[in-house]
């Protein structure tokens, strides 16, 4: 099972013409014991999102087996999307403590305020797999 070490704010990724959200995840390979840095970043592009949710957070998940169950591991700030060119971010660095595979994807949140306790996921990136060996 994986675990936190540490975790911290990330610099601002690419900028995304429709909205959306990327994670990376390095190194790809790494031994038992060691960390792997995560992060994601994205912002809402033009559309029906920015309408629907003022604000917006960027998370990492993680899942420590192909099928298993997503978990968070880091949420970033809430960010109102008037401020879109910042767009969102989350940084964590992850202890990997067994053998096999660690996958990790961003989500992106919205909400019509930054105290909804429970905001609405928009999309997700594509995931970024690390080998623990």
């Amino acid at each position: 099972m994986a675990g936190i070490a540490s975790a911290g704010l990330a610099a601002a990724g690419p900028a995304f013409a429709k909205g959306g959200i990327w994670v990376s995840a390095a190194p790809h390979s790494v031994r038992v014991g060691q960390t792997i840095h995560v992060n994601a970043a994205g912002h809402y592009g033009d559309g029906v999102e920015v309408e629907k949710y003022q604000y917006q957070r960027a998370c990492i998940q993680q899942r420590l087996t192909p099928s298993g169950p997503w978990h968070t591991v880091k949420c970033g700030k809430v960010i109102n999307h008037a401020s879109w060119e910042v767009g969102v971010k989350a940084d964590a660095n992850v202890k990997a403590l067994r053998h096999g595979t660690v996958q990790f994807r961003g989500v992106l949140y919205g909400a019509e305020s930054p105290h909804v306790k429970h905001p609405a996921p928009v999309t997700t990136s594509e995931v970024a797999t690390v080998r623990v060996r």
